[in-house]
């Protein structure tokens, strides 16, 4: 069974951000950069000097803490699509861009682009996740095939991705009974 398909520097980037959405390691750094900046507001406010009548003091440092907080959130997510689409156009990308065939064997997956093919079996296939536009075939912690739906444009993407599910449980069955 396979299917052919078309990745975009789009889809590269929704990769990186589910696989960014998705990780504890990356969302506990993440978190704690947003804390940090909230206490750095209250540490900097703190050291104006606040005294036990002025309350307005306190509530502004409270309020920006709140504020630096969510906005933290709001710029992390904001440059991280900017950065990533800066990273993948430091190179030509010619293996990873473009239209991919991607075949099911009883040994594993294979893809194949006009720059190669690779060969992966169904041990090294970590996980498969889906969005509503795109399902990630993780073949390392940071690497997965990646199948925009939209731009299927030969086979059938459901049965496809059925079938790959139905592989690599099987896998992971029988190397648990090893």
């Amino acid at each position: 069974m396979r299917i052919q398909y078309d990745n975009t520097l789009d889809d590269l980037i929704a990769f990186q951000e589910f696989h960014i959405a998705h990780s504890p390691m990356v969302q506990k750094s993440l978190a704690l950069n947003r804390w940090a900046s909230a206490f750095l507001v209250l540490l900097m406010l703190s050291l104006l000097g606040w005294s036990e009548q002025d309350w307005l003091l306190p509530a502004i440092g409270l309020v920006g803490a709140v504020i630096t907080f969510f906005l933290t959130a709001q710029i992390q997510r904001r440059t991280m699509r900017s950065q990533l689409a800066k990273m993948y156009r430091e190179g030509s990308n010619k293996g990873t861009l473009g239209p991919h065939e991607l075949e099911i064997k009883d040994e594993g997956l294979v893809e194949r682009s006009e720059f190669g093919e690779q060969k992966t079996t169904w041990q090294a296939v970590e996980r498969i996740a889906s969005t509503d536009k795109h399902t990630f075939l993780y073949v390392g912690s940071l690497m997965a095939h990646v199948i925009p739906h939209e731009r299927v444009t030969e086979g059938d993407y459901q049965a496809f991705v059925h079938e790959a599910e139905q592989r690599r449980a099987s896998r992971v069955v029988q190397q648990q009974s090893a």
